[in-house]
C-alpha cells in the first residue's frame, strides 16, 4: 500500500499540531460518547470543548475531521475494512518514521473495535510511541479486563469527567488525566509555561506518569 492509497481509505492524512511533536490523527467531535453527553453539563472537562469550536469556525478542519470520522465508521462494519484501515495507519506512520503519535486531538473512541485497532497499529509500529486520551472509562475498562493487551508504546490515558476532580479507577496499565483550575490533581502539565508547547516533555505518552493534570484554560 502506497500514501496515496492509505489516506484513501482513512479518509485523509494524519495531521501536525504546532502545540506537540510527531502527528495526531483528529476525527470530528460527533465521535464523542461520553463527551457528547459532558459537553451539556457545567463544569465538566467537555463543557468548552476548544476541538469543537474549532470545528464550528474553520470549514476546512470540520470537512477534514468528518471524512475522516465517516471512513473510520465505514471501516468498522467488516473485518475486511478494520483490516486496511490498519494497515493504511501503519503505512502513513512507517513511512514517514514517525517517534511521537497522539490519537484524537478531536473525537474520541467510537467502539471497542475502533480500540482494538489502535492497539494493533501500536503492535505493528514498535518505533513509534502512542499516547491515547479518552473520555471512554468503560468502554476501556472492559476491553482491558477482557484480557486484551496493551502494547508498551501505547499509553491510554482517561480523563476525569469534572474539572477540579480526582480521575477515575482504571485497570492496571492504563494511565489518567485531570484537568484543574488552581492545584494540580497528579503531575501537572508545564506547557502552559513553555509558550504553550511540550518542548521536550513527553509525559504524557510516559506510562511511568500515573495522572498528568492539566490547567484549565
Amino acid at each position: 500500500m502506497n500514501i496515496a492509497q492509505a489516506k484513501q481509505i482513512l479518509g485523509g492524512d494524519i495531521t501536525t499540531n504546532s502545540k506537540m511533536p510527531g502527528h495526531c490523527f483528529g476525527i470530528h467531535t460527533d465521535s464523542c460518547v461520553v463527551g457528547g453527553k459532558l459537553r451539556s453539563v457545567p463544569g465538566s472537562v467537555c463543557a468548552s470543548c476548544y476541538a469543537r469550536r474549532f470545528e464550528l469556525f474553520r470549514p476546512s478542519v470540520y470537512a477534514g475531521r468528518k471524512a475522516r470520522l465517516e471512513a473510520l465508521q465505514k471501516a468498522l462494519e467488516t473485518s475486511e475494512g478494520r483490516k486496511q484501515w490498519v494497515e493504511a495507519m501503519v503505512t502513513l506512520i512507517t513511512k514517514r518514521q514517525i517517534k511521537w503519535f497522539r490519537w484524537h486531538d478531536s473525537g474520541d473512541l467510537v467502539n471497542g473495535y475502533h480500540l482494538a485497532m489502535i492497539r494493533e497499529v501500536a503492535s505493528e509500529c514498535p518505533g513509534t510511541q502512542f499516547w491515547l486520551p479518552t473520555r471512554e472509562k468503560a468502554l476501556v475498562n472492559e476491553f482491558v479486563r477482557a484480557g486484551n493487551h496493551i502494547p508498551e508504546n501505547l499509553t491510554i490515558r482517561v480523563s476525569a469527567a469534572m474539572v477540579d476532580d480526582v480521575p477515575p479507577s482504571v485497570p492496571e496499565g492504563i494511565q489518567t488525566s485531570a484537568v484543574h483550575t488552581a492545584f494540580p490533581i497528579g503531575v501537572e502539565c508545564k506547557a502552559p509555561d513553555n509558550g504553550g508547547k511540550c518542548g521536550d516533555c513527553r509525559m504524557c505518552w510516559d506510562k511511568t506518569v500515573p495522572t498528568v493534570s492539566y490547567k484549565k484554560h
